[in-house]
């Protein structure tokens, strides 16, 4: 029994991924990731294979593959899907721990044994890493990643990576600070006009950047807030306690 998909047979699977829509959020665009005319996946990122390795798998290659293979492609499908649910459950987990190690003898019945690496056999301790640690949503990667991913587009000056997401990080928790003490009316010419009405007057606005402007911006608004600002946690700190 043969597990390669021929040319036809990759576009038809190709072009099948390539039409698929997702709930917003569930997982990134994928159809970005596909060449039909090649009949190859370019670019995917890890939750994009987790993605496809626990729903896609099943019915991608469902009328490509003979059954066997199918079959075993479908129990590493439900596998993922039993660890990765969010209530976990010891005498499922027990289930699953047996039942990998069975898919996994079948795998190697079916692919050639250089497929095989550590990082096939670590599958086999995930149900009792499950047991002990509790539902994975917890603890995998993908958050921090798109957390990164969300830093790494602050970045202004590639020579200085991280200075550059450091200096706009701060920048937007004080501009978030000083919103609270923003009313909503108020427009970027209101904001320059009070710029302009400092006790130290910048003569020279129009030459500055956008961000340079927004700094001073929310330094002026911190400070004439700052008595309302301590104020406050007398009120409320200072005096209960």
């Amino acid at each position: 029994m043969s597990y390669v998909l021929n040319s036809d047979q990759r576009k038809m699977v190709c072009e099948w991924i390539k039409q698929l829509k997702f709930p917003d959020g569930y997982a990134s665009n994928i159809s970005r990731c596909i060449n039909v005319d090649e009949g190859k996946m370019y670019g995917r990122k890890s939750h994009d294979c987790h993605v496809f390795m626990q729903r896609l798998i099943p019915l991608a290659f469902r009328d490509m593959l003979p059954k066997p293979i199918w079959g075993v492609l479908i129990e590493v499908s439900l596998f993922f899907k039993v660890i990765c649910a969010n209530a976990v459950h010891a005498s499922v987990m027990e289930h699953a721990k047996i039942s990998i190690i069975k898919t996994i003898c079948k795998l190697e019945k079916i692919f050639p044994l250089t497929f095989f690496d550590l990082m096939e056999h670590l599958v086999i301790h995930l149900p009792r890493e499950v047991k002990v640690e509790g539902p994975v949503q917890y603890r995998w990667m993908y958050p921090f990643e798109r957390c990164m991913l969300y830093l790494k587009r602050k970045v202004r000056n590639k020579a200085k990576v991280e200075g550059s997401i450091c200096e706009a990080y701060v920048l937007e928790e004080i501009s978030n600070f000083a919103l609270m003490f923003v009313p909503d009316s108020m427009t970027r010419d209101i904001i320059s006009e009070l710029l302009m009405r400092m006790p130290n007057p910048t003569p020279n606005w129009k030459k500055y950047s956008a961000d340079m402007k927004e700094i001073m911006f929310n330094e002026f608004m911190v400070s004439n807030h700052l008595v309302n600002v301590m104020k406050y946690f007398c009120i409320n700190y200072c005096i209960i306690n």
